[in-house]
């Protein structure tokens, strides 16, 4: 393979991941936000809230918690209100493991296509072996 197909192979892979991801998330939003904009999820929430709250007052807790402050679900507060910051902490982390794996494949692409792994695998020679 040569470097330049093997970096147009290596930029298609890191196009399709970084379009799943963006797709993926979007779609992960759009779930999320019309889910949680139904009033179970709400109910829900308060629900949760109310019963950390009545174990704090009552004393009866094996671990203690705080109440949550938000009067939203925390899903609902993370995809609307810091969508922006999780896109781009999920792409910055594809880019970082394409990024290695290109570097790291194409070293040993390249190591083997100069000789390096049929040195390696022989081993040390013996004296025996020196006739």
């Amino acid at each position: 393979m040569s470097s330049r197909s093997g970096m147009i192979g290596w930029g298609a892979a890191y196009a399709v991941l970084v379009g799943a991801t963006v797709c993926g998330l979007a779609a992960a939003r759009h779930w999320a936000l019309d889910a949680h904009r139904q009033q179970p999820a709400d109910v829900a929430w308060q629900k949760y809230r109310a019963d950390i709250q009545r174990q704090q007052q009552s004393g009866n807790y094996v671990v203690q918690r705080r109440v949550p402050t938000s009067p939203e679900p925390p899903l609902r507060v993370l995809l609307r209100d810091h969508f922006a910051a999780l896109l781009a902490g999920c792409l910055a982390f594809c880019t970082i493991v394409v990024g290695f794996l290109a570097w790291t494949v194409s070293g040993a692409w390249a190591q083997r296509r100069k000789g390096g792994s049929r040195q390696a695998a022989a081993g040390p020679r013996d004296a025996t072996d020196a006739g």
